[in-house]
């Protein structure tokens, strides 16, 4: 039907050596860990290790941890991939984790330390109220420990 047309197809690939497209930087994916709970006057341990940069490696750590009344409390090392900080009070803490990596980009995540206040041990005596000197008087002691282990209860007299 078509006698005398000839088709040519032509197939063009071209192949551009050592020429790369460029990709936009991917920011790191921070982790702070998780949200924890402990007794006030805890020493709180913070592990960013498993912080990543996805086309790259994390070049700084950053830990900013503000404490229940909104004051600034200083980790041991701020600048550590691990670190740690001891709870002085009850409440909760906000703790933030920022990551840069080797181009400069930075992401943050936060975890929440909540900190109870901590049960102190009580001790009560029971007894005379005055004794006559040179005789005798007994006295009961009872002691609770509160939230810890009672270690150790001291009897001493004056």
């Amino acid at each position: 039907m078509f006698r005398g047309v000839t088709v040519a197809v032509v197939v063009v690939v071209a192949s551009i050596a050592g020429v790369g497209i460029a990709s936009a930087n991917e920011r790191p994916l921070a982790t702070a860990g998780l949200d924890q709970e402990v007794t006030e006057g805890s020493v709180v341990y913070l592990d960013g290790g498993g912080s990543l940069d996805p086309d790259g490696s994390i070049q700084e750590y950053n830990w900013t941890i503000q404490a229940p009344n909104g004051t600034t409390v200083q980790p041991d090392c701020p600048s550590c991939g691990r670190t740690q900080f001891l709870t002085r009070q009850g409440g909760t803490y906000n703790v933030t984790l920022t990551v840069t990596d080797d181009d400069g980009a930075t992401r943050s995540d936060r975890l929440y330390v909540t900190a109870t206040e901590a049960e102190h041990p009580t001790v009560t005596v029971s007894g005379p109220t005055t004794v006559e000197n040179g005789t005798g008087a007994t006295f009961d002691a009872s002691a609770t420990a509160g939230s810890t282990e009672l270690a150790t209860l001291v009897w001493t007299t004056n």
